[in-house]
C-alpha cells in the first residue's frame, strides 16, 4: 500500500484543470461559441457533484459519522436528553438533527452539508466576483477543498463571516454580530471574526508591510515563541485548556519548505497591485487585508502546524477574490498568458502536494465507494504507520 502517492491527486488535477480552462473561457469574448452562464452553472455544478457524492475521504468523516449515528432526528432532539452530552456546537447539532429526520445515511447528510456550504459559496461569489465567478471558483477548490471535505463546522461558520462581510462594508454591527454568532454555533473558531469589524475595512497597507516583513524575519529564522505563550496560558487555566495545549506542542514544526512559495507569491503580488485591487473594486480592500492574514497565519503560526492550519482556513477564501485579479488587471496578451501560467501552476501543484496522501484517495457514489471499513483499516494503518 502507498501511503503518498501522486496518483491519489488526480481525480483532483482533472476537476481543477477543467475549471481553470472554462474560467479563461469565461474571460474571453464567446457570446456565439456558450454562455457564459451556462459555463458557471456546469463548474458549480461540477464541483457539488464531486464534494457531494464523495465517499469517505480522508479523515473527519471518523468522528462525524458516529456523531451523525448517534445525534437523534429534530424531534427527539430536545427530549432525548443528547444536547447534555454532545461535545460539537448547539447550531451544529440542530443542523445535522433537522437532516436526521430525512435520513440516517450519513453519505446522504454528507451531501447536504456540501450543497448548503456549495449554495453559500454561490452567493459569495456573485457578490464578490461577479466578473470572474469561475476563476474565484477555482482558486476556492484548489486552496479550500481539503476544508471542503474536512471540516464540516468550520466550513459553516466560514461562509457565514463571508456573508456578513456585505455589513462591514455597510457598518452595520447589529447584522453582523447576528450572523457571526450563528457562526459561532457551528464552529468556536468563529469568534476570532468578531474583532475583524472594527479594522478589516482599513486602508493600512504600510503596517502590513511592516508586519509581513517581521514575519518573513520570524519564519526563516524559525524563531519560536508560540509554545512559551501558550504554555502560560495553559498554565495558568489549567484542565482541558492545559491538555490540549500539552497536545498540540507534541506535533512538528513545519520548518522551512516550498510552500512558502504558496504565500510569498500573493503577498508580493498584493502589494505589487495594491492600488490597482483597490481600484477595480473598492470593497475589495477587505479581501486583500484577509489575504494578509491568510498570509500571516503561515509566517507567523508555523510553529504549531495545528494553529497555522486552523487559522489559515478562516482566512483562505480571499485567494478566490484577489488572485483572479492578478490575471484580470493585466491589459497585454503576454503578462496574461505569463500570470496565467503561473496561476496554473501555484493550483495545480497545491491541489497535488495537498491530496497526495491516501487518506485523501477519492472516490464517488456514481462510479462505486469504498466501504466504511475499508477506509477505516486504511486510516489505521496509515496512522500507526506515521504516528507511532
Amino acid at each position: 500500500m502507498d501511503y503518498s502517492s501522486i496518483e491519489y491527486s488526480i481525480p483532483y488535477v482533472c476537476i481543477l484543470l477543467v475549471l481553470f480552462v472554462c474560467a479563461l473561457l469565461e474571460q474571453k469574448n464567446i457570446k456565439g461559441f456558450i454562455s457564459k452562464n451556462f459555463l458557471r452553472n456546469f463548474s458549480l455544478l461540477l464541483v457539488i457533484i464531486f464534494f457531494g457524492l464523495r465517499g469517505y475521504v480522508a479523515s473527519d468523516w471518523i468522528s462525524y459519522t458516529q456523531f451523525y449515528e448517534d445525534v437523534p432526528p429534530i424531534y427527539n432532539l430536545f427530549s432525548s436528553g443528547y444536547l447534555k452530552i454532545v461535545n460539537f456546537e448547539l447550531g451544529f447539532v440542530l443542523f445535522s438533527s433537522i437532516i436526521k429526520t430525512f435520513s440516517d445515511n450519513y453519505i446522504f447528510y454528507s451531501f447536504v452539508n456540501s450543497l448548503v456550504n456549495l449554495l453559500l459559496l454561490n452567493i459569495i461569489l456573485k457578490r464578490y466576483c461577479s466578473n470572474y465567478f469561475i476563476f474565484g471558483l477555482a482558486i476556492y477548490f484548489a486552496f479550500c477543498s481539503e476544508y471542503e471535505i474536512n471540516m464540516l463546522r468550520n466550513v459553516k461558520a466560514i461562509m457565514l463571516f463571508l456573508i456578513s462581510i456585505k455589513y462591514i462594508l455597510n457598518r452595520n454591527i447589529v447584522a453582523f454580530l447576528i450572523i457571526n454568532i450563528i457562526g459561532l454555533s457551528f464552529h468556536n473558531s468563529a469568534i476570532f471574526y468578531f474583532p475583524l469589524y472594527f479594522f478589516i475595512h482599513k486602508n493600512k497597507k504600510k503596517t502590513y508591510l511592516i508586519i509581513s516583513i517581521v514575519g518573513l524575519v520570524i519564519y526563516f529564522l524559525q524563531i519560536h515563541y508560540i509554545g512559551a505563550i501558550t504554555s502560560v496560558i495553559g498554565d495558568t487555566l489549567g484542565g482541558m485548556f492545559k491538555e490540549k495545549n500539552d497536545f498540540y506542542l507534541k506535533g512538528e514544526d513545519s520548518g522551512v519548505t516550498l510552500g512558502i512559495f504558496y504565500t510569498i507569491i500573493p503577498l508580493f503580488l498584493a502589494f505589487k497591485y495594491y492600488d490597482k485591487i483597490l481600484a477595480y473594486r473598492s470593497e475589495n480592500i477587505i479581501f486583500i487585508n484577509l489575504l494578509f492574514l491568510y498570509c500571516f497565519s503561515t509566517l507567523y503560526l508555523s510553529e504549531i502546524l495545528v494553529f497555522r492550519g486552523r487559522f489559515a482556513a478562516l482566512f483562505a477564501f480571499s485567494l478566490s477574490v484577489i488572485l483572479p485579479l492578478y490575471y484580470i488587471l493585466q491589459k497585454k496578451v503576454i503578462d496574461r498568458k505569463i500570470i496565467s501560467s503561473l496561476l496554473l501552476v501555484i493550483v495545480v501543484s497545491k491541489i497535488t502536494i495537498t491530496n497526495m496522501p491516501i487518506l485523501n484517495k477519492y472516490d464517488n457514489i456514481i462510479f462505486g465507494i469504498s466501504s466504511y471499513q475499508e477506509r477505516r483499516e486504511i486510516i489505521d494503518s496509515y496512522y500507526y504507520k506515521y504516528l507511532r
